[in-house]
């Protein structure tokens, strides 16, 4: 549908647009570190699990600035879509004459306090505490692909010194087999999702702490013009 549509153009424009303005203008005009044009679909439009997952099968030379430049891209996409987006929303909302959603009840936009009688569970339990906390066993879910996709990786590294395969991609593909196997074994009724949902939630928010401990100040100060131009592209796509 139109969302669809939405989303497949701005994934080739971030990419593909992203490229050529690097390649024919930016790298024209300043010494600029290769694949600086992906930085905005990597960061802009993928986030910090692609940027770090796309930065670590860069070449070593160019990797760290790929993922400083890279999450600074998606610093300034998360700051644009909510500085942009709150006001979009509030002109229109305002031309329209209609109430902004959740504007009127017990819990008032912007709070982030949820009053008692609106509280629901974080998810439910599966297996009896006398056995294993449910907590634990879905923490479990989440951290064994992850362990499992890290190894891999440096397990391929060592045999295929010269194929790198970023970890995230592992990882991803492991926790499709461990949920293909709990299908199998018809144990996926013993995963909440909502519980799953939480972690991985938490998963998140260290996620973006991370992110922005690694992010150059130095090396964004050494390429702010180009990457601002690139950014400002970025932006102006997605309006």
């Amino acid at each position: 549908g139109e969302v669809l549509s939405h989303v497949t153009f701005g994934i080739f424009a971030q990419y593909g647009w992203g490229l050529l303005i690097s390649i024919f203008l930016l790298s024209a005009l300043w010494d600029l570190p290769a694949g600086f044009g992906f930085v905005l679909g990597i960061g802009f439009w993928g986030g910090p699990g692609t940027t770090i997952a796309a930065a670590s099968g860069f070449d070593p030379s160019v990797r760290a600035e790929i993922l400083s430049l890279g999450l600074t891209a998606w610093m300034v996409g998360v700051l644009t879509a909510v500085v942009v987006g709150t006001l979009v929303i509030n002109l229109r909302a305002a031309k329209s004459g209609s109430s902004l959603p959740g504007a009127t009840g017990p819990q008032a936009p912007g709070s982030g306090l949820i009053p008692e009688e609106s509280r629901r569970p974080l998810g439910m339990e599966t297996v009896s505490p006398a056995a294993v906390e449910s907590l634990s066993l879905h923490l479990a879910f989440v951290i064994i692909p992850t362990v499992v996709g890290w190894l891999t990786s440096l397990l391929l590294k060592d045999i295929w010194p010269s194929v790198s395969i970023p970890a995230f991609a592992l990882a991803l593909m492991a926790g499709f087999l461990l949920r293909g196997g709990l299908g199998i074994t018809r144990m996926g009724s013993y995963l909440d999702r909502e519980t799953i949902g939480r972690i991985a939630g938490v998963c998140t928010d260290f996620l973006i702490v991370a992110g922005m401990a690694v992010i150059s100040i130095p090396l964004v100060i050494e390429y702010f013009a180009p990457l601002s131009i690139l950014l400002a592209f970025g932006v102006a796509l997605s309006l």
